[in-house]
């Protein structure tokens, strides 16, 4: 989700708080001048964002016994899991920020209890409309993620995130190309599947649907259902770029692996038995522009 945000640096050592600031357009100056007399003045303005840091993090215990006895490598695992959870800690900040969105159509019903569709090329053509109307600007360049970050360039489009559980879905979309099939587009993320028309898609597990929160499964037995009561209702999250962004604090990294090692005597440690390993990060993330950003609500074909 951090590829198609705009991404914001806070400089150390200033405040926790960055203000973005975005013009409000102009609108069309289609009254015809009098001779002599000049028009009324356009009025400037903007729309202001605050956006304010936060620090999250977490660790693990370790003991003496278990560096020097256990025959795994287990503080090189609690490294890939401490990393692996920063990450899904990113994401699933995205996520529920994303949600917060304010435009949602929901498949075959008007809300969130009444999903009874699936994705489709006329859902897709709904959010893209008025992604159209509302002036989003299609991406046309990806930021890279990890610790060195770089700009390169795409073919223009929309991007939606979604469920990998929609995967089938959206291969079965009038119009679907996968990547296997893009020539010489490049693709924006290892997790892209393809595009339909004008919406590049990219799917991950981590973007967890609302279980049991559509109508009842007997409605709709086509559709995966969770507790075999209602079905699961998925979120699919169409965005143009510079729709939300996200902020970091500059010098400190995706994450900062934080490490207490053992054998080190303390008054509430007295033989150095303990330590851990950890990490923290400093994060924000917030909508830039509502209109830029359409939810569809949907079920997936069991």
């Amino acid at each position: 989700l951090a590829m198609g945000a705009k991404k914001f640096t806070l400089p150390t050592n200033s405040t926790k708080t960055l203000r973005c600031r975005r013009n409000v357009p102009y609108s069309a100056a289609t009254e015809a001048l009098s001779e002599g007399v000049p028009p009324a003045a356009t009025k400037h303005d903007y729309v202001q964002v605050d956006i304010e840091l936060k620090q999250y993090g977490a660790f693990t215990r370790i003991t003496d016994v278990l560096v020097d006895l256990h025959t795994t490598p287990v503080l090189s695992d609690i490294n890939m899991l401490n990393a692996e959870q920063a990450a899904k800690t990113k994401e699933a900040l995205l996520w529920g920020m994303l949600q917060g969105s304010t435009i949602t159509y929901w498949a075959g019903g008007s809300s969130t209890d009444s999903v009874a569709g699936i994705l489709d090329y006329d859902l897709q053509g709904r959010a893209v409309r008025t992604l159209n109307a509302n002036k989003a600007k299609k991406f046309t360049s990806i930021v890279t993620g990890g610790v060195k970050q770089a700009t390169f360039p795409v073919e223009a489009a929309y991007i939606c995130f979604a469920h990998t559980n929609l995967e089938k879905d959206i291969r079965n979309m009038d119009g679907f190309v996968p990547v296997a099939r893009y020539g010489s587009q490049t693709t924006i993320h290892e997790m892209e599947l393809g595009t339909v028309d004008s919406v590049r898609y990219v799917l991950s597990a981590d973007l967890s649907p609302m279980l049991g929160a559509g109508v009842e499964a007997t409605a709709a037995p086509a559709l995966l259902s969770d507790d075999g009561s209602n079905i699961d209702v998925y979120t699919c999250v169409f965005v143009g770029m510079d729709a939300y962004g996200t902020l970091n604090l500059a010098g400190k990294g995706v994450f900062t692996p934080v490490v207490v090692p053992v054998g080190q005597p303390s008054m509430s440690d007295p033989l150095g038995q303990q330590g851990s390993v950890g990490w923290k990060l400093y994060s924000a993330e917030t909508i830039l522009n509502s209109d830029w950003i359409v939810i569809a609500e949907v079920g997936a074909t069991d």
